[in-house]
């Protein structure tokens, strides 16, 4: 059983108690903050966002692909979601608390579907997320 103090703050949990075959360490808790945000994408994955399970796909080599091809679309919406998290309105709570009025998953996923109703528009968007110019590795390199 490892214990920590809720980071949140205001939080009704003073203590979040993990319990886990690991040795108690710090490494632990961040173990369990990475399997948190395996939790989210198979969350989005299956229900929340692009409801695989209603796909019923019975050959498991389809399956793989279609895990692929949504992974990436994942990735897409969180990344776009992401570079416009600033632009989201807070909702305010009595407590003084904010969280997000939208996710950011759910507002990369608007901007994604806007992109997807033309695919020739789709496949520029993609092209000028993988050309070497925009990769980080050649952002320098002239």
């Amino acid at each position: 059983m490892v214990m920590i103090p809720n980071p949140k703050p205001g939080a009704t949990e003073e203590v979040i108690i993990f319990l886990t075959t690991l040795p108690p360490t710090m490494k632990t808790t961040q173990l369990y903050v990475l399997r948190w945000k395996t939790e989210c994408l198979f969350f989005h994955l299956k229900t929340n966002g692009y409801n695989m399970e209603d796909l019923n796909l019975k050959s498991p080599a389809k399956g793989r692909l279609m895990m692929a091809l949504v992974a990436g679309a994942y990735l897409l919406a969180i990344r776009e979601g992401w570079k416009r998290q600033k632009q989201i309105p807070m909702q305010c709570y009595n407590d003084g608390s904010q969280t997000l009025e939208v996710s950011i998953f759910r507002k990369g996923l608007s901007i994604i579907l806007a992109k997807c109703f033309r695919f020739v528009k789709f496949l520029k968007y993609l092209r000028t997320i993988f050309l070497p110019q925009n990769h980080p590795i050649c952002k320098n390199v002239q």
